[in-house]
Formats: C-alpha cells, structure tokens, sequence
C-alpha cells in the first residue's frame, strides 16, 4: 500500500514539475481549478533543463488541452487575445500590428518549430487552430531588434529642412512633377470648399477610358471647374493653414492681390471669368515677395468685359489659399449679369454623323458619338415650319417670321441651323449647324429660337453612362445648346448603356461666391430614352487582382517595410509583385496610410499614387525633407506619426478595385464588396523619425 502511495505522490510532483514549473517564454499549461488539491511538502531540489537543450516532444499526462479550431484568426484582436492566453505576450489587444504583436507571433513561431518572420500565414494560422497548451518548446526565439542611427552631416543640412512655422520666404523655382496621374486641388466654385480629384496631363473624352469610375475622378478637369494642371501630385494636396488672400487694390485698370503669411513669387492665382464657371489663370504684370508676404499686380487690359472674382492663390507645393475678403472685381463698362435661373432639363440626345441613336441602338467602337442638352429656359418658341425640309434643303419656311433675326441660332427638332437671311416668312440656313445631325423636318415642326449667351446660363457639366453589367463612364458636357464630341474606346467592355446621371453648372452671377448647378440621377436621368449598346465591346471583361503568395512556393508577393524607423535620405520602399492586370493595362496605384500620432498630434492620413513602369508595381520614396506639417510631394513626409498601410487601390481606367487591410475588396466599378487574401497589409508600417 505504501509502495502505491509512493508511486502516486511521484505523478503529482511529475506533473506539477512537467505543467507548472516552465520558462518565462514557455507557456503554462492551464490546470483544473475545480478539483480538490491537498498540500504536499516537498525538500526536492528540482535543477530545470536549460531551453537548449531539446528532447523528443511528450504530452504530459494531466495537462488539460483546449479546443482553438474555431478562433477566427484572420481577426488581430484574437490573434493577440490567443497569444496572450499562452503566456507569448502580445500586449493590448487592440487589431494593430504592432511591434510587440510582431514578437509575440515569433516568440510563437519558434515555440512550434515554423518559420520565425512576425508575418500571419496559412502555416501559422493552422498552428494556432491545432494548439492545444500542451505543447513541449520545439525552438528558442532571441530578437533580433536593431537600432540604427543615421548621421546628417552638416554640409547635406539643406535636405533636411523641417517646417515648423509661417511666415517663410522662398524663391525656389517651381518644377512641374512628371506623373502620369497625380492629385490636383482647387476650391470649388459650386461650394467655395476644398476639392481634390485624380487628374493626368493626357486627358481625351474617349467613353471607357476615363482616369476611374466616380464621379469625382473620372471627369475632364473642365467638367468640374478646375484649371489646367499647375501641378501634379503624389499625395493630396490641402488648403494651407494661417495664410490668407484677397484683392487689396482695384482701380479701373489694375487690381492688386496679397497673400498674407507666405512669401513665394511662384503663386498662380486663380480666377472665374464673366460668364463661365471654371477657373483661369491670369499672370500678374509684377510680383513681389517679403517675409511672409507675397504681392501682385494684375492690369485689365484685354480681359473680358464682366465681373470676374477671385477664388484662390497656388504655390505649386501642394498648399492651398483660399481667397475671402474683396474677391470680385469689374473689368471694362458695367453690364448684366444676374437675375436669371437655371431651372431643369427639356431634353438630352446622343447622335452620330448618320443618325440618332436611342433605344439601345448598336454602335460600333471607334464610332464618333454627340451628346447634346438644352434647358428649359434655353429657348423661345415663337412659330413653326409651313412645308415639309428635306434633308439637301438650305431654306425653310414659317408660319409667322416675327421675332427672328439674322444670325440667330434654331433647334427644330433635333437640328440646329444658323439663320444667315431672311425674306418674308423664308429663311436661308446653315444646316447641320454646331455638328448637329441633318433631318427631315415635318409640317408644323416647332422652330425654337435659342436665348443669347448670356441667357443661357448652363455651361459645363457631365453625362454618366451606366452599363447593364455594372460598368460606368463619364463623357464631358461644353455648353447648352452645343454638341459634345466623344469617342468610342477599344477598351469598352460590351453592353446596354443608359443615360445614368447628367449634371450642368451654371455662369457664375454677380455678387455670388458660388455657381448654381443641376443634375438628374437614374430614371429622372432617362429623358430621351438616351441609350446604345455596343456590340464590338470587350465580350468578357476581366478584372485586374492582387495575390497574396506565390502558389508554389507560398513566398509573399508583395513587400513592403514592417515596423521601419525612417530618416532622411533612407527609401520607402514597396513592391507589389502581386498585382496582375486584366484586359486593360494599369493606369495608377493608390495607396492610403492611416497615421497614428506618436504624440499629442491629430490622426490624419495620406494618400500616394503612382504608376506601373515596366509591369511592375513598385513604388519608392528616397526621403529628402522631414516635416512638422503636412507635406505633399514625393521626397517630404511628416514626423510623429506610424504610417499604417490602409488599402491599395487598382485602377486601369475601365475599373477600379480597393483592397483594404481588413481582406475587404470593394469592387468600385461594380459597386459590389468581397474579400480578398492578401491580408497581411496592416503588417505594412513605418515611423518617420523627427529630423
């Protein structure tokens, strides 16, 4: 009997030795806390095994496993709950991929005998299902952690410029960035905010190959006001803080304008002119600048006569000023330019040099379509025509002449003309006027006389197409009453396309900061039963994609630094070998950081974009300038912040794919969202050191 009670007393001391007794990294076995335990003196010395010395994996009886099949590991929170519950500390369990995250996960790798790189993989998702807590340590871990210091020397200061404070002065000249694609800022002239948009120096209104499918960047940069490329960016340009603009002096021939708290003779200074309402650049006759201070004087001579007004000042860096105070200014004699609305459309058509083309007529690509509006406020309706126009006929003749002049432009039915004489109730016309389509004209026709210019109040704007399949594209609106020449892309996916979304923007008026506009959206968009399908389409469109790892190898495709301390004249660096394209070649890549303060700063992100170069996707920024504030070229970025890699967004002109760091895939084009696998992108961070 006491040889049995002998033999027991060793299995206790053996299991609390075996579960109990483990090193700081090992992980301690949980015990059943509801059975009864009964003290035990022991006067053993027990000597541990030292961790390098590894024996033949044992499962030690007694120690109770647990079930983790379930966990859903793809979520960090559980990652880190998991290895927190085995003693790998991973820190607080927030979803970040922090650096303590990343040690835990390899104190874990090595513990299991897998691959120790920080990164979350099939192989080391299937360790933590199939773990258990009673696993024996297969490997040890010792960090590898380094500190670098990188050493500016004190000829190589003038890279290193930090920001910190306005006013500055500089008289660097400006050099236009080369992108293909770039951001571009302005402040919008429909609601005096802020506005950026993708933009690139080649754009054309050729339907399916706009820059991407949104309204906000698919357009011309006509359609939405904004002015010919200053320059492009990399990453979006803002409005510029604690500098301010206004018209200081206006007299009858010259105007004057100050730009308070920056100092920069490279300003452009942006304004609408009478009766548009996009903006112009005009060149100041002289510049002058002084500390914190930037003065311009513009002359009136051979500007158009009217009420211009000032919207905003552009140093070609990235920041923005908006202008406030005195913005409106006269050139030449006083005239009217109020009082009149823009209220709804009459009609919208899309015709060929052969034809009208509705009711999902065929097109085929390379064909030259027209798209033309008219508002119901463009024209008078004043008589109608008597005898039957053929289409070879230069004259056409009214009931009533009365309230028609020569040089006064008509719309019968879908055609304009140009009346060039008139004889009793019989006008001799241009046909086919503003390439309008020539047609047959009935008895009793309508003959619609369109108001003046400066009556006609809707000036720009853009038309939305939406295929049946999902995809769709924009085409550029000139002015009212003016047929706006598009072509048919080879890179058009085949479909039905519906008239989807139109919207025009009125002159700006008198006295107002902001232009009026009108739009109409899905069936109200439908108004003349405005579309066409393509039969020489793209039959089967396919998509671009990103991949996580080479199948065979299970290698990560796509690289990118991972909890990186920067410094001046260090490379961020990326390679996306992942990312294959589809039918279309890949015009731009987008990538969005969240921006965590490692301080007492605001979160914020940035956003860069960049393009292919010989199919591949890599994207490198050699840092030559730290900043305390926002920066916006390629070579600047701000200190106090981590930079974590938000999504990387695809785009080939046709569609446009997001992938976001929580394995969410939005299909932009298609308006749809999935998932994807690539779902290491948060373990993509970076800290830019202060300078």
């Amino acid at each position: 009997m006491k040889k049995l009670e002998l033999i027991s007393l060793s299995a206790v001391l053996f299991f609390f030795v075996a579960c109990g007794i483990l090193d700081d990294d090992e992980v301690v076995a949980p015990l059943d806390t509801t059975t009864t335990t009964t003290t035990v003196l022991v006067t053993t010395t027990i000597t541990s095994v030292p961790e390098t010395t590894t024996t033949t994996e044992i499962i030690y009886d007694g120690c109770i496993p647990e079930d983790n099949q379930n966990i859903n590991f793809e979520d960090l929170k559980n990652v880190q709950n998991f290895l927190n519950r085995y003693g790998f500390d991973a820190g607080t369990e927030d979803g970040v991929s922090g650096s303590q995250t990343r040690e835990a996960i390899k104190r874990f790798q090595a513990y299991v005998g897998i691959n120790v790189d920080g990164d979350l993989g099939p192989t080391t998702y299937g360790k933590m299902r199939n773990y258990t807590g009673c696993e024996s340590r297969v490997n040890d871990y010792e960090s590898t952690t380094t500190t670098t210091t990188t050493i500016v020397e004190e000829e190589n200061t003038d890279t290193t410029t930090t920001t910190t404070t306005v006013p500055v002065t500089t008289t660097t000249t400006v050099i236009a960035a080369t992108y293909d694609y770039g951001f571009q800022g302005m402040i919008s002239p429909e609601n005096g905010n802020f506005q950026d948009i993708i933009s690139n120096q080649n754009e054309n209104n050729s339907f399916c190959s706009g820059i991407a499918p949104t309204y906000s960047e698919q357009n011309q940069k006509s359609d939405l006001g904004f002015p010919p490329i200053y320059n492009l960016y990399p990453s979006t340009p803002s409005v510029t803080s604690g500098v301010t603009t206004q018209i200081t002096s206006n007299t009858s021939t010259t105007f004057t304008i100050q730009v308070n708290g920056n100092g920069d003779e490279n300003f452009k200074f942006y304004f609408i002119e009478p009766f548009t309402s996009s903006y112009v650049s005009l060149e100041p006759i002289n510049i002058s600048t002084s500390s914190g201070l930037t003065e311009a004087t513009f002359s009136k001579n051979g500007l158009k006569q009217g009420y211009w007004f000032y919207g905003y000042a552009d140093s070609g860096r990235g920041g923005i000023v908006r202008a406030d105070g005195l913005r409106e200014f006269l050139s030449g004699p006083a005239l009217v330019q109020n009082d009149v609305n823009i209220n709804s459309f009459n009609n919208v058509w899309l015709h060929t040099s052969e034809d009208l083309i509705s009711n999902a007529e065929f097109v085929p690509n390379n064909s030259e379509m027209y798209i033309t509006y008219i508002m119901d406020t463009g024209f008078n309706s004043f008589s109608t025509i008597s005898n039957e126009v053929s289409i070879s006929s230069n004259t056409i003749t009214l009931v009533s002449s009365d309230n028609y002049a020569t040089g006064d432009i008509i719309l019968v039915d879908n055609e304009f003309m140009l009346i060039q004489e008139i004889s009793a109730q019989t006008f001799t016309v241009e046909r086919g006027y503003r390439n309008s389509l020539k047609q047959i004209h009935g008895v009793g026709t309508s003959v619609q006389k369109l108001v003046t210019d400066t009556d006609m109040k809707a000036v720009r704007g853009y038309a939305v197409f939406k295929g049946e399949k999902g995809y769709q594209f924009a085409v550029s609106l000139g002015n009212e009453g003016v047929p706006t020449r598009f072509t048919i892309s080879d890179s058009c996916p085949k479909d039905l396309y519906s008239l989807d979304y139109i919207k025009v923007f009125a002159w700006r008026e008198k006295g107002e900061s902001f232009t009026r506009s009108v739009d109409l959206g899905g069936a109200d968009a439908v108004i003349s039963n405005d579309s066409f399908t393509l039969y020489q389409g793209i039959e089967n469109y396919i998509f671009p994609d990103m991949f996580a790892s080479d199948p065979s190898t299970g290698q990560f495709l796509n690289l990118g630094p991972r909890e990186a301390t920067y410094a001046v004249g260090d490379t961020i660096s990326f390679d996306f070998a992942g990312i294959v394209s589809g039918n279309n070649e890949i015009k731009f890549i987008e990538l969005e950081f969240k921006m965590f303060p490692t301080g007492t700063k605001s979160s914020s992100t940035r956003k860069i974009i960049f393009s292919p170069n010989n199919g591949e996707y890599k994207y490198n920024s050699t840092i030559t300038s730290i900043s305390t504030s926002p920066v916006f070229t390629s070579g600047a970025w701000e200190s106090g912040y981590r930079y974590v890699l938000n999504y990387v967004k695809i785009n080939d002109g046709v569609s446009e794919l997001i992938f976001k760091n929580n394995s969410e895939l939005e299909n932009v084009t298609l308006g749809t969202k999935s998932t994807h696998s690539v779902y290491y992108l948060d373990q993509f961070t970076f800290t830019i050191a202060d300078s």
